[in-house]
């Protein structure tokens, strides 16, 4: 007998009461054809992109914020805008082997012998790199983790994002969790999508709100206001060094001193106005290079020294992590060099707009405080700051100025009494 021969419904093996219409299995063959095609053409993870460029720093150091503010307003006067931002919003920037020049003012308030430098910094970027190049995967916490859910559920409020921009928000406010109350401006400003300068302390706020504990025991945090010198002894003494409005640092609080004491800076949160590589050269370099630094003032002697940033524009979250070599940390701080390279790593964007971005940003930020409980650098010595109240160091700025003025007689006689006396000092525990 000889062999049936197959029809296209057989290949399907399809039952049926009535014969099988052939247009079926042409309607099963063109599916499983786009099906066989699109697993074909799977799209892979785009892959972590690299590119250099070198920042040229100056270092100008001044005695008091007045005099400060009037060398940024010098330059702010004598800066050209003919290098505008890219049109497109991109990191990543296919030009290589740029230069950028940057310019700061530390405090130098106690007048120490700290003379003017330009460093060079050589700089490998690597974009898009996974979260756990940067932060180690067993840091972070799973779905199950009731710490972390605790805080994506207080950090969104759908009813109050969603709701109608045209409904008043005094009832929105009114019908908020109490809990929920401290992010009433952060909700606000999701609802109306508006974001504005005053937006980003409104985040960083957030942040401290959502991660920042209330026990006295040792914890790592979100602190406002620090100053970073370029060496260890003056960490903590006063405003010593580059201002800085957020970071991230070990506090526990003193019963001796009835203050907080803080350790090594652990990674410094900015606000990143500008984008691709001018960006990071102008935001990112610095708190990241004043952070290799302190380490290897606190221990010379190791290998790599790491630092870290939480890097910020608009409603976009990217994790940084630079990693300088002993040698060239040393090669830094060598007045016969004054330059040396830096590698860095940055995250993806995370948009915490939306709220399934907000929850895995979430989740990334209880992993890198987590991660930084097992630094070494959270076992350095703390420090108690005492900081000068602003009407003090007003009186003793214009106090200066008005010395300056004076004939050398009746400054020979003030000689004798020392205006400084009464000013805060910083005590390293």
């Amino acid at each position: 007998m000889p062999p049936q021969r197959r029809t296209p419904c057989d290949r399907y093996d399809l039952r049926s009461k009535a014969p099988v219409d052939r247009e079926i299995s042409q309607v099963l063959d063109a599916f499983l054809k786009a099906a066989r095609i699109s697993k074909a053409r799977r799209v892979k993870k785009p892959e972590a992109r690299t590119h250099t460029f070198t920042a040229r720093i100056q270092l100008h150091f001044v005695r008091n914020s007045e005099k400060r503010k009037e060398k940024e307003e010098e330059d702010t006067c004598s800066s050209s805008e003919s290098d505008p931002d890219p049109s497109c919003d991109s990191e990543m920037e296919v030009d290589d082997a740029k230069t950028f020049t940057l310019k700061h003012y530390p405090n130098n308030r106690r007048r120490l012998n700290m003379p003017d430098r330009l460093l060079v910094v050589h700089i490998e970027t690597q974009e898009k790199v996974p979260l756990d190049a940067i932060i180690d995967a067993k840091y972070m916490p799973s779905d199950e983790d009731a710490e972390f859910q605790c805080r994506v559920d207080r950090w969104q409020d759908p009813a109050t994002e969603d709701a109608d921009p045209n409904l008043n928000w005094l009832d929105l406010y009114k019908n908020l969790d109490p809990e929920k109350r401290v992010f009433s401006r952060f909700f606000r400003h999701i609802r109306e999508s508006h974001y504005n300068g005053w937006t980003d302390d409104h985040v960083f706020d957030s942040l401290g709100w959502l991660f920042n504990g209330f026990s006295s025991d040792e914890e790592i945090s979100f602190e406002e206001h620090t100053y970073l010198p370029l060496t260890k002894v003056r960490l903590g003494k006063c405003d010593d060094g580059i201002y800085f409005h957020n970071y991230i640092v070990k506090r526990k609080y003193d019963e001796t001193a009835g203050r907080y004491s803080f350790g090594f800076p652990l990674a410094v949160c900015i606000c990143k106005p500008r984008i691709g590589q001018r960006g990071i050269a102008r935001s990112e370099i610095t708190p990241l290079l004043l952070q290799a630094n302190l380490g290897y003032e606190y221990n010379p002697n190791r290998e790599q020294y790491p630092a870290y940033l939480l890097s910020q524009r608009d409603w976009n979250f990217r994790f940084v992590k630079a990693t300088m070599s002993r040698q060239e940390v040393e090669r830094l701080r060598a007045k016969e060099t004054l330059s040396g390279k830096m590698q860095i790593q940055r995250t993806r964007a995370f948009n915490i707009h939306h709220r399934a971005e907000r929850k895995e940003f979430v989740r990334a930020v209880t992993g890198l405080l987590r991660f930084f409980e097992d630094r070494p650098e959270a076992a350095y010595p703390m420090y108690t700051s005492q900081w000068f109240s602003r009407v003090d160091e007003t009186e003793d700025e214009a106090k200066e100025q008005t010395k300056e003025k004076k004939p050398e007689k009746q400054k020979t006689e003030e000689k004798k009494k020392d205006p400084r006396t009464n000013r805060g000092t910083c005590i390293v525990q």
